[in-house]
Formats: structure tokens, sequence, C-alpha cells
């Protein structure tokens, strides 16, 4: 034990003297955890070898700290104060508390002026405070004077960025016009972490134990209704959820952009050919595609009421009226109506769905496909936390999913779990499910680096069987 505390601490200090030196030759300035986020601190992030060093800071300390603590200390900080922690949050953010702090400074502002600008009935001295504070202890805030709370660089983030009484004025508004992220973690917070509280009772109850239907999932059960969870959304007391949910979405998009289908050699495909991003909802990958491989048709494919709101919202006309992309509304549970497809895109679509689900999908492409077509799927790829082949991992005695680096992916797989009864793959899993829909892997096309900072979207080619 003594040898693995050894080495953690030598990555660590080498790790910074790589950091602080790429710093002085690129002029970087880098984080202040106690100041508002900064864009200029970030800039080492997109930096293949600031972005390795940093995270082999990150994972080994985390690691060092989760050996040296006492396993009680280490279940109790990585666990059990998870979900008061969220719900903690959670107040903070309905409450609008980011935006007043930014608006009082970095001076701070005491609880009771706090509560007064939130226009809410919460009790300062007894509740808020006592968040605040448990948020402060893990540099979520930070409390610059007794029950005078300020911003850290961490919670600075979780401001819309609208003025406090354009909020108050509009509150199911909030997260309408925004990036989306903060919308995205609050979904996470209520929505999700609400359904997460009842996986046991579904795990275990034999009417959905085993079942991979979407309308028997946590999240039907603790909101006690038995409808899709996006149709639930659709109901008026949902329109805050479903406005907030909407923006999220956007904001998860935005995230993980459509880059890693550049990836993909699209000029080896002759001119005309046709693409069809399937359940391509407002046409994020279509675009991508039609301006960077302008001699493709790009057909976008979801339910009708979303390809006639994308088809409304496009800034792009020159590509619809051209007829380089077009909208077509399909239910792709239903036969495939394209039967020349070059290219079928599925961006975030198989982790909507159980597995019977998606096999369904995939024969109704497989059905439509020539011997030349390819599936290009867009996902997450879940890693194993171990050597791939079994033998010991060459990140040494870090894990080699570089630990809290990679949370992400598996809190992501977990959230499609309690939500809609579905998963993210490993690439032996999605290999299993192709296999099954009558398609085969030909190709993985993983990040180019897996430390600099993204939602690990990989891309996953598959030919017909």
């Amino acid at each position: 034990m003594a040898s693995e505390i050894t080495q953690l601490s030598a990555i660590i200090q080498s790790s910074v003297q790589d950091l602080l030196a790429l710093s002085s030759t690129n002029g970087w300035s880098l984080p202040e955890l106690n100041k508002p986020f900064d864009p200029a601190t970030q800039t080492f992030r997109a930096d293949p070898d600031g972005a390795r060093a940093s995270a082999k800071i990150i994972a080994a300390a985390m690691q060092l700290a989760t050996t040296l603590m006492s396993p009680k200390q280490s279940i109790v900080n990585t666990c059990v104060q998870g979900p008061l922690k969220g719900a903690a949050l959670r107040v903070c953010l309905g409450s609008h508390v980011p935006e007043i702090l930014r608006e009082a400074g970095p001076e701070g502002l005491h609880v009771k002026k706090i509560t007064e600008r939130t226009g809410s009935r919460i009790d300062s001295a007894k509740k808020i405070a006592r968040l605040l504070r448990f948020l402060a202890n893990s540099h979520l805030f930070r409390e610059v004077k007794p029950d005078v709370f300020a911003h850290t660089m961490n919670s600075s983030v979780l401001d819309v960025r609208k003025p406090v009484d354009e909020i108050l004025a509009n509150p199911s508004a909030k997260h309408d016009g925004t990036p989306g992220f903060v919308a995205l973690w609050e979904y996470t917070l209520d929505e999700a972490a609400k359904s997460s509280s009842m996986l046991l009772e579904n795990m275990t109850d034999p009417r959905t134990a085993f079942s991979d239907d979407p309308i028997l999932s946590p999240h039907q059960r603790v909101f006690n209704h038995n409808l899709s969870t996006y149709d639930w959304y659709e109901l008026p007391e949902n329109d805050y959820r479903r406005r907030r949910f909407s923006t999220g979405q956007t904001g998860f998009v935005a995230l993980a952009g459509s880059s890693i289908l550049r990836e993909y050699d699209w000029n080896a495909l002759p001119k005309g050919s046709v693409v069809v991003d399937v359940g391509g909802g407002f046409g994020a990958s279509a675009k991508y595609i039609a301006q960077h491989a302008p001699h493709l048709q790009v057909i976008v494919q979801d339910k009708q009421e979303v390809v006639a709101a994308g088809r409304q919202a496009w800034k792009e006309r020159d590509l619809l009226e051209s007829k380089r992309v077009v909208f077509q509304g399909h239910d792709f549970f239903t036969p495939q109506p394209d039967n020349k497809a070059a290219v079928f895109v599925l961006k975030n679509i198989l982790h909507n769905w159980g597995d019977s689900y998606n096999v369904c999908l995939l024969k109704h492409l497989r059905a439509a496909a020539t011997p030349e077509t390819r599936i290009l799927i867009v996902g997450a790829i879940i890693q194993h936390v171990c050597p791939s082949d079994g033998s010991t991992s060459d990140s040494g005695p870090l894990l080699p999913t570089y630990g809290v680096l990679s949370q992400a992916q598996f809190m992501l797989d977990i959230m499609m779990l309690v939500n809609f009864n579905a998963r993210e793959y490993t690439q032996s899993a999605l290999a299993e499910l192709l296999l099954q829909g009558g398609w085969k892997i030909c190709a993985v096309h993983e990040r180019d680096d897996i430390f600099v900072e993204t939602t690990g979207l990989e891309l996953v080619v598959a030919s017909p069987i």
C-alpha cells in the first residue's frame, strides 16, 4: 500500500510540474477556485498535453484521498451524501441563488438578504444557510463571513445569466434561450434523482424487473403515471419541466456536438448519395453533414410534429430550398421508407430505448439496406473499469477510466435506466445488439484524446450481415 501511495504522490508531483511548465510556455492562466468561472483560465483543457497532465493530477489526487480516508468516510463522501447534496443544490437552483449571488458580487450576501431576494418564504436561518454551508464545504459556494455566501468558480457556472427580476416575473421561462447546461443539471437533480430513488423497487417488482418497456421505468413509478416519459412532459402541469427538459436536451446536443462525424470518410460516397438521419430531431447532424459534404443529400427523419418544427426553425433555408436537406416524418419502429440510403445515422438514439425496441429499429433498417449501406452509431460507449484484456493497466495505479474524469458516461447510463428503461452500451453489448438486428461492427472511431474534456461520444460503423 505504501508503494501505491508513493506512486500516486509521484504522479501528482510530476504532472503538476508538467502543467505549470506548459502554462508558462503557452501563456495559460490557470483556474482559481474562489473566483467566478473565467473561460480564459480553461484554455489548458483544450490542449491534449495540458488536459493529460490535469487528468493525471485529478485522478491520482482523488484516488490518493480515497486510499487514505477510512472506508466509512469514503462511503459517506462518495455515496451517502450524494442524494443530500443534490437535494441541497436543487433548493438553491429552484430559489435562484446562483443568479442572486452573481448580482451581489464577490463580497457575497447574507442569507436573510438572499431569501428576501428569492421572493420565497424559505426560513433563511434554519434552512437555506445550512444548505449553502453544506455545499460550501465541497467548494460549491463559499462562506466569506458567518452566514454570508458568495460564488466559487464551480457554483458560478450554475447561473443562467438572466436578471433575477426577469426570472421572478416569468419563472417558467427561466431556462428559455439559455445554453441549456443549467437546465440539464436541474433536470438531473429533479426527475432523474427522484426516479433513481425508486430503482430498487422497480428492479425487484416482478411486473417490471425483467421488462424494457419504456412505460415501466422508475420514472413512471415515482411520478405515478403510465405514459411514456416524453408524453408525460406534454401534460399541462409539466410545462416548466417540459421547457427545462427541451432546453437541457439542446444543451446536451451542443455539448456532445457533431464533430465526431468527421471521423467518417464522407468524400468516399458518390455524388448524390443519400444519408438518412434517423430520429434526427431538428437536424443538427444533418446540418453538419450537409456543410462538410455538400455532394450528399440528407434526409432528417423524426415524428411529424418534430420535423415540422425543425423545418420551421431551420435558418439554413438554402439547404432546404435546394432539397439538399429534406425533413421527413417517420416512425422508426415501422418499415424504413428509404431503400437507397448509403448511410443511416443513429445519433443518441439507441440509448433511449430498451434492447427489444432497438432490435426492431435495426431490423427495419436492415430490410431497407443495400449491401453497401452503413449505419453510423454516435453515442457513449461504456468503458469497463479494468484493462480490456485483463492484463495490467498501462495507467499504473490509476483506473484505466481515470476515475472521476469518466463519471459522466456511467451517470448517463443510469439516467437512461431510471427514466427510459434503456441503457448505454459497452462495445461488446452493442456488437451483440447489432447482430440481433442483422448488422456487424466494421469500424470504431474513438475520441482523439481521452483526456480532452468531452462527453465521450464515439462513432461506430456497422455493415449489414
